[in-house]
């Protein structure tokens, strides 16, 4: 009888080991999935090598979270500028320069561009700003 049961032991033993190889592996591919999906979003977002299909189909936008703080920047230097004018007629042009992004913002009488990356303007009416 202690036989059997030393033999039951040792399958639970090896049932219990391949069940926590198993959770290990499943884990491990998930992890590896993420991984990639997310290596293919950065890459697709910052270089287009699939036309930005890839974001559009994760449905990622966090450009226009950044784009209405830029055009609020612009529309408070405007308002310096003596012009007030709404969001809505403002015509806004992103532009890559020197591997960085640009919002060439103009409003009726004035432009001003904005840096994406921390929102500062760079210019004025085509006037660089120091």
């Amino acid at each position: 009888m202690k036989t059997n049961e030393k033999i039951t032991e040792k399958f639970k033993k090896i049932k219990i080991i391949k069940t926590k190889k198993l959770i290990i592996k499943i884990f491990v591919i998930v992890i590896a999935i993420i991984i990639f999906l997310t290596a293919l979003i950065i890459i697709d977002k910052n270089t287009k090598i699939f036309g930005g299909n890839v974001s559009n189909f994760f449905k990622i936008e966090t450009n226009n979270n950044q784009e209405e703080k830029i055009i609020k920047v612009a529309q408070k230097k405007f308002k310096e500028l003596g012009e007030d004018i709404d969001s809505k007629d403002l015509e806004v042009l992103k532009i890559q320069r020197n591997g960085e992004v640009y919002y060439y913002i103009s409003a009726k009488e004035n432009t001003v561009e904005v840096r994406e990356k921390d929102g500062k303007i760079t210019r004025i009416n085509s006037v660089p700003v120091e």
